[in-house]
């Protein structure tokens, strides 16, 4: 599809049904690309997503002196064995939040100046907090008032304490750093995080031959270790596998995710929790999980704090529900690659749907139907995008713009979906 491509969505003709495979884990390949092209040898990743997000961070790692071999679903990469080595100026990153962050800190150790650089999106999304925890380090590292681009110039650097609030990229960032120091770096979380995906980072690091000690919002990372060349296996990406899902919730049909109980230590596998409230049955049948939506959903009341992703999903199934729902602890998600709380309250209006913004959130009333048609604008975001096929496989005449931004993690989802029943037309493009 083109930048400006669109679907439109019509109701199921029966409820959704059928298995599918997600693609693997954006979180997680985005983590282990940049550790494998740091390690001391050659790594062998299975499984790896292959959409926009990592497209990025693969050409950051080689941008960054490392080699990449892609053979299908499996990658190659040969490390720099802990130098980095920036093969041009300026490396771009794309709309990828987790290459630009984890990549400003990783280039704090560059053997020349570079520059990081992305799309007006990405430098809409701040960094400050993350490249004032780096100069606290001793890196030269400068931003835009806070934001992307960065400029990084070469220098000394140390270990010590550090505290940073906000996104959990930034305390992975300081994370990924610590194995490149000399010295020992204690990282302190100060708030605001989702500190799930911090897990997944180290569980990363240990992977790839680091000593992590972890104590409440208190990350140690012994210095000197470097990275160790291994072989990893990427497990399915939950996070794109609730959306899949959601299409069972909404329309009470039965979706069966294969090999996705290998990805219950990512933040988002307690979304089937909140599906479950709503009514929802989910089965695990050894790896796979099945989620069967009811006939009607029920109304919940969700801190979001540890999922905050998921507040678009969720929120377009609590405009189908019965009664007022209630998400919170999603704030961060207003610098994700739109301000996702201002922009779901928008279209879930236009749908007809009575919403208010919260400043943390959303309380949504469901009930009703759609005017129809309408057309949701997915504000180049691919999880709204994709939330809205939920809404759209509910009731119909439903058209979302921009729809090909689920390539940024998901590029088979239109087509996964109608697999499932889920009437998916392509209607234009500019």
């Amino acid at each position: 599809m083109s930048p400006t491509a669109r679907v439109l969505l019509d109701a199921v003709p029966a409820p959704v049904a059928g298995a599918v495979v997600v693609p693997g884990s954006k979180s997680v390949t985005n983590r282990v690309v940049l550790a494998a092209g740091l390690a001391d040898g050659t790594s062998t990743l299975h499984g790896p997503l292959d959409a926009d997000d990592t497209v990025h961070m693969r050409a950051l790692a080689t941008g960054l002196g490392a080699g990449i071999e892609v053979a299908g679903d499996r990658w190659n990469v040969h490390g720099t064995g802990g130098r980095v080595l920036p093969q041009a100026d300026e490396l771009f990153v794309g709309q990828s939040g987790t290459t630009m962050r984890f990549g400003a800190a990783v280039a704090t150790r560059a053997e020349r100046g570079v520059r990081l650089t992305g799309t007006d999106d990405l430098h809409a999304r701040p960094i400050g907090p993350l490249t004032a925890a780096l100069r606290s380090l001793g890196a030269r590292i400068d931003d835009v008032d806070g934001f992307p681009p960065v400029s990084i110039a070469p220098a000394a650097m140390h270990g010590g304490r550090v505290e940073v609030a906000g996104s959990s990229q930034f305390l992975s960032a300081l994370l990924l750093l610590g194995p490149l120091l000399d010295d020992e770096l204690t990282v302190l979380g100060a708030g605001g995080g989702a500190y799930g995906y911090v897990g997944l980072t180290v569980d990363v690091l240990r992977a790839f031959g680091a000593s992590v000690d972890v104590d409440g919002a208190r990350w140690q990372i012994a210095g000197g270790t470097g990275y160790r060349a291994t072989e990893y296996t990427i497990a399915p990406d939950i996070s794109g596998a609730c959306h899949v899902w959601a299409l069972a919730m909404a329309t009470g049909g039965a979706v069966t995710v294969r090999r996705a109980a290998l990805g219950a230590d990512q933040p988002d596998a307690a979304t089937l929790d909140v599906f479950a409230a709503m009514g929802g049955h989910v089965v695990a049948d050894g790896q796979d999980i099945t989620v069967r939506g009811p006939e009607q959903l029920d109304a919940v009341n969700i801190d979001l704090t540890a999922m905050p992703d998921q507040l678009p999903t969720l929120a377009v199934l609590a405009a189908i529900a019965d009664g007022t729902s209630r998400f919170a602890g999603a704030q961060v998600t207003r610098g994700h690659e739109t301000d996702r709380i201002r922009a779901m309250a928008n279209e879930l209006t236009r749908c007809g749907v009575s919403v208010t913004e919260l400043p943390d959130g959303l309380e949504v009333t469901g009930g009703g139907g759609p005017p129809s048609p309408v057309t949701v604008d997915a504000h180049r975001d691919h999880r709204i995008a994709m939330a809205f096929a939920a809404f759209g496989a509910r009731f119909g005449g439903v058209t979302i713009a921009d729809a090909d931004c689920v390539g940024k993690t998901f590029p088979t989802f239109w087509d996964v979906s109608r697999t499932l029943g889920v009437p998916v037309a392509r209607t234009s493009a500019s």
